[in-house]
């Protein structure tokens, strides 16, 4: 058998590419490639495993989450055992669930180390999230050892007679439900269990892949081989959690290509679990397993590491000193050295009385004295430079300069003082309008606004090209997200100490998701809910009622938790132990829309909620202080400025707490399914898609609720990131250019089409300016057609009309700015944020864009047919150079050119009196131009 293995494994691998690489091809469904280590004698196969490459392991679900099973982890020692020369899998512990994510896939290592004196071999399977660095950890799921081929089927069940003597049939009404509702949740692949039958402490089934399920490849098919161990959790007593196979002993294959089997399942020898031996139809052995022991799967113990993140803050790898050539100014404050202005109104009338226009503008952020109203002074803040910046970004005289929005120890709370806290909001708002108008601002913290070296500290972070950066002593740093490394062990969750756990935001389909998360895994002993309308919240009864059958002491509290005061009588006597804030609200809106009232009603069940309890449970010895924030602070959502407010306060606090020696821990959720996420439109989810993200599913946000309170992260990020479309598109930020293998860490992933190439040109204008008037409007109007096609999730520019409205079509205030930025980086323009609606149609936004690129086209027509001219006048140099007479008259003739143009540059006229350079190029004769080459050519 064993030789007939192998010359199918040959007989597979004749011709295949990989050997070109000097590879081997197992012929595996689950293993690519194959390569022998020469040094050591051992071996390594790979692979690929992904929902999308093997559907089948969807129908392999635990907790809600799609694990790779174990027997398909035995099955790669199996193979990797055949390829070493090694029959048998001694012993496989599986250590850490492996995990598939709903998109992309995981590589998939099997390692099968050099044999000892008895031929004995390690192995082990390791797995790495598809977009993780090569440098990264890779994680072992499972490790053990590999044996010889002395194969001995001692001890394993006789199956020739069918059903065994004395065995009862048991039924199987309900088999696969009652496996549901303990967490094993198999699809049609893997409910193979037909029959089964039982004799005193035996078991005995008969299983089967469904029809058109190939077990060609395999060893044995892992559906199979599960299937056969469904017996042993799903025919005995009901149990409330999922049990799932942890190690495995002696386990050898006997024959391939199975896709009947019958089982016997019986007390191993060892008395620790149980043996399990496969047949075929005559009582043939398949498979055998010496012992199996089967143990609880723990969500928490799953890897989190492919949506657990943390903002570090880095040196940012390119500073250059700002040029003194680049004029700044400032507004409020004054700055050593820097132009001042009382406000942008001042500025703004200086420009207009044609003074010169600063490329770069600095506003000082200064919370005013709240009186310890906090949050009050927060939101009073960020109004303000919600004003400010709206402003900014409406004067069309400054549409070339840079904002640059500075605070003082706000991204860390770096003090033990509030002042950070204060400022914090600033920066979830100016992250939402950097991602709404590109290049507009920037974000700057540093260690003392007031101090003699700020103005350097700014000049270099400026000169870094980065969106934000924070000074920290003197050097200019900047936030790239991290992957955080996966605990070594469970680390304590919510509410493991007996005590009341307060949760706000209970009457939410989050809040109510959290509260049964918490009661079903035995972690509370008592909840306190929180909501605005208390046990009269829309389907809040039903909710208590749940809880309390789960075995949790109930309480519920109609309660405004931004009211200080009402939450004060709510938690009096109440022996709290842990806090979950969730409660929160959307208003989402572009920042041209953005109100006061609208910042304000967003961010005072987020901020001031927040704040009330942190200073009313600071003196109590709490567990847990849980901070729901989201990813829209930190990466900034487009059209959800007043959400990121609220949200970075949250943050900045979580930070103070930890100052402060108290716990807390702010999770920067990415979008649930069962949140805020489930009300999204199509456009939304395609524009979310394009950020590289997804929603997280209920149980991998549980799961990383779980891991995240035994953490010295004062803020986690937990989202589900699809970095491979991240690197596809090219379009990475700099925050998460850490992240994408491949991108330029410090800049934009990819130069834009409308920067400028080394001839100083811009790239579109240049093709347009070789176009005659009508071949450029259509050139634009595809252009428009093909970002505004991309941006509604569209096949192609030929999916839209170019006469039919935007709204019509789907265009809403966000889709709009995001067409706009688009059309601004293709084109290099500064168009308005209203130009979709302005010009509603694509073809009418295209005439509006060959206008505003008309100076642009013809400085570059010029150029063109300058340096044509040149081209053409140097081609006839080699007939003119042997005729001395004319070459002293084409050289003088030149000369004079040269000294006119020379003197033109140095006086800084001519761009005024109706004749640039380069028109007087494109006007001069040959004459003319034979001399100014002359000169340059040194004649």
């Amino acid at each position: 058998y064993a030789f007939q293995r192998q010359r199918y494994w040959l007989s597979v691998t004749a011709g295949s590419r990989a050997e070109d690489l000097g590879l081997e091809t197992p012929g595996h469904p689950l293993l690519g490639a194959a390569v022998a280590l020469p040094a050591s004698g051992g071996v390594v196969l790979t692979g690929r495993l992904s929902l999308s490459a093997q559907p089948w392991l969807a129908d392999h679900a635990v907790d809600g989450q799609a694990v790779v099973p174990g027997a398909a982890l035995v099955e790669m020692a199996v193979r990797a055992g055949d390829e070493a020369g090694c029959g048998r899998v001694e012993e496989l512990l599986i250590e850490s669930p492996l995990v598939l994510p709903a998109r992309g896939g995981v590589r998939v290592q099997v390692t099968v180390d050099g044999p000892d004196a008895s031929g004995r071999r390690a192995v082990a399977v390791y797995g790495q999230a598809e977009g993780a660095l090569p440098e990264e950890e890779w994680t072992r799921h499972a490790a053990g050892f590999l044996a010889p081929a002395d194969i001995s089927v001692d001890g394993a069940a006789d199956l020739a007679q069918w059903p065994p003597a004395g065995a009862e049939a048991v039924d199987l009404d309900g088999f696969y439900a009652r496996l549901a509702e303990s967490g094993l949740a198999y699809g049609p692949v893997f409910q193979g269990t037909q029959a089964v039958w039982r004799r005193g402490e035996e078991l005995f089934a008969e299983v089967a892949l469904p029809e058109g399920v190939s077990a060609a490849g395999f060893g044995l098919h892992p559906a199979l081989l599960d299937a056969s161990l469904h017996v042993i959790v799903g025919a005995g007593e009901q149990r409330d959690r999922a049990e799932v196979p942890f190690a495995w002993g002696d386990v050898v294959v006997h024959a391939a290509d199975a896709v009947v089997a019958r089982v016997a399942v019986t007390p191993s020898a060892s008395g620790e679990g149980v043996s399990v031996t496969l047949a075929d139809v005559t009582g043939g052995l398949i498979a055998s397993v010496g012992s199996l022991v089967l143990r609880l799967f723990e969500a928490a113990a799953v890897s989190a590491r492919d949506d657990l993140f943390g903002v570090e803050w880095v040196p940012a790898p390119v500073v250059n000193s700002v040029g003194s050539g680049e004029r700044w100014a400032v507004l409020g404050e004054e700055l050593p050295g820097v132009e001042a202005h009382a406000g942008l109104a001042q500025l703004l009338e200086a420009v207009a009385a044609g003074g010169a226009v600063p490329e770069v503008v600095v506003v000082r952020v200064v919370p005013g004295s709240g009186a310890g109203d906090v949050p009050g002074v927060a939101r009073a803040v960020a109004v303000g430079v919600l004003g400010l910046v709206r402003e900014w970004l409406a004067a069309d005289a400054l549409s070339g300069s840079r904002l640059v929005v500075v605070t003082e120890r706000a991204v860390d709370a770096g003090s033990e003082a509030a002042t950070g806290v204060e400022a914090s909001a600033v920066w979830g708002l100016v992250r939402v309008a950097q991602a709404e108008n590109p290049g507009r601002l920037v974000l700057a913290d540093v260690d003392d606004v007031a101090a003699v070296e700020v103005v350097e500290w700014l000049r270099a972070g400026v000169g870094s090209g980065e969106s934000q950066f924070a000074v920290r002593a003197g050097l200019v740093r900047v936030p790239r997200l991290v992957r955080v490394p996966s605990a070594t062990e469970v680390p304590v969750g919510v509410g493991e100490r007996a005590g009341t756990v307060l949760l706000t935001g209970a009457s939410g389909a989050l809040g109510g998701l959290v509260a049964r998360h918490l009661a079903a895994a035995g972690r509370v002993e008592r909840l306190l809910l929180v909501s605005r309308r208390g046990i009269d919240a829309a389907g809040m009864p039903e909710l208590v009622a749940e809880l309390k059958g789960l075995g949790v002491e109930v309480a519920v509290a109609a309660c405004d938790v931004a009211d200080r005061a009402e939450l004060a009588g709510v938690l009096e006597g109440v022996p709290l132990t842990g806090v979950v804030h969730v409660a929160g609200v959307l208003d989402d809106g572009v920042l041209a829309s953005m109100t006061a009232e609208r910042l304000d009603a967003v961010m005072r069940p987020k901020a001031d909620a927040a704040w009330n309890l942190h200073e009313l449970t600071r003196h109590l010895d709490l567990d847990t202080f849980v901070l729901f924030s989201s990813i829209a602070g930190v990466i900034g959502n487009a059209g959800q400025a007043n959400y990121a407010a609220g949200n970075t306060f949250l943050d900045a606090l979580a930070a103070h707490r930890r100052r402060l020696g108290l716990p807390g821990v702010s999770l920067a959720w990415g979008p649930w399914e069962s949140g805020m996420a489930g009300g999204l439109s199509e456009a939304d989810r395609r524009r979310m898609a394009r950020q590289g993200l997804r929603p997280l599913s209920d149980a991998r946000g549980l799961a990383v609720l779980d891991g995240v309170a035994g953490r010295s992260e004062a803020l986690l990020v937990a989202a589900e990131l699809d970095l491979s479309a991240l690197r596809r598109s090219g379009e990475v930020p700099a925050l998460l250019s850490g992240l994408v293998r491949g991108s330029r860490v410090g800049g934009p992933a990819r130069r834009s089409v409308a920067e400028r190439g080394v001839d100083g040109r811009n790239a579109l204008a240049a093709r347009l300016a070789a176009l005659s008037a009508e071949e450029r409007l259509g050139a634009v109007l595809e252009l428009v057609l093909s970002q505004a096609a991309l941006v509604l999730g569209m096949a192609g520019p030929g999916s839209l009309d170019a006469e039919r409205s935007f709204r019509d079509v789907g265009f809403e205030s966000l889709t709009a700015v995001e067409l706009r930025n688009r059309l601004n980086d293709a084109t290099g323009l500064r168009l308005p944020a209203t130009a979709v609606f302005d010009y509603p149609s694509p073809t009418a936004l295209a005439e509006f864009v060959v206008k505003e690129m008309s100076g642009s086209v013809v400085e570059e027509s010029a150029t063109l047919s300058a340096y044509s001219g040149l081209d053409r006048l140097e081609a006839s140099l080699t007939e003119l150079l042997g005729d001395e007479a004319a070459r002293l008259r084409v050289t003088a003739r030149l000369k004079d050119i040269l000294s006119v143009l020379s003197d033109t540059a140095g006086s800084g006229e001519g761009e005024d009196d109706g004749e640039s350079v380069a028109d007087r190029i494109q006007s001069a004769s040959d004459d003319d131009m034979f001399d100014f080459i002359d000169n340059q050519l040194g004649l």
